[in-house]
């Protein structure tokens, strides 16, 4: 009788190979564009959208409060596939804190721009 619950041998060949679903530079470099948008998932939301036009861009996809939200981390070459996860790393974890990442961005844009803004009169 086999036992149903014994875990498989796994040889040095299959531990070797990276997790399902982890992206790497060379696969983004090689992936070419098609007639409609193409997604290259790397995990826990994170995911690279090739467009028909060669546009790459990052994106999270995340849920707070029961609502699902996207956010945009920029375009590939500009934003390199470590920053991507560590910008999703650390937005993560503001959504375990309670607070969505996407306010945190649009306050910090708000005050940077008060803080940039010069009083400069109309009429006078």
């Amino acid at each position: 009788m086999t036992n149903l619950f014994a875990q498989p041998d796994l040889t040095t060949a299959t531990r070797q190979r990276s997790p399902r679903g982890v992206l790497t530079d060379r696969a983004i470099g090689a992936k070419r564009p098609g007639p409609k948008d193409i997604k290259l998932v790397d995990g826990n939301g994170l995911y690279l959208l090739i467009k028909p036009t060669e546009k790459k861009l990052w994106h999270w996809r995340y849920s707070i409060l029961r609502k699902e939200k996207l956010m945009a981390l920029g375009p590939y070459p500009e934003v390199t596939l470590s920053e991507a996860r560590s910008q999703r790393d650390l937005a993560r974890k503001a959504v375990v804190a309670g607070t969505d990442p996407m306010a945190l961005r649009k306050s910090n844009s708000q005050s940077c721009r008060l803080r940039n803004y010069r009083y400069t009169p109309t009429f006078g």
